[in-house]
């Protein structure tokens, strides 16, 4: 099979490079849980079989759509409204 990371190495330093390094740039970092939970999500969203991916409603109703998506998405909408 080669030198391949196991996913979960390669998914982290995804995370790294593509999420992180630009939320730092912006001051902000994600904190481990939240990262865990969108990490889960998207590793769930991304499976080969279609009838083995969540639903829409079950990623609506996921941790981190539900601790941390939605709420900042509320946030965001509040603020626009106060501009």
């Amino acid at each position: 099979m080669g030198s391949r990371l196991p996913l979960t190495s390669r998914t982290n330093g995804w995370f790294e490079e593509a999420v992180q390094e630009w939320r730092r740039k912006q001051g902000s970092e994600i904190e481990e849980e939240e990262k865990v939970a969108f990490l889960d999500l998207m590793r769930r969203m991304l499976v080969y079989r279609p009838e083995r991916r969540p639903t829409a409603d079950e990623v609506l109703r996921s941790e981190w759509m539900l601790k941390w998506a939605l709420p900042e998405y509320e946030r965001s909408l509040k603020q626009r409204t106060n501009i």
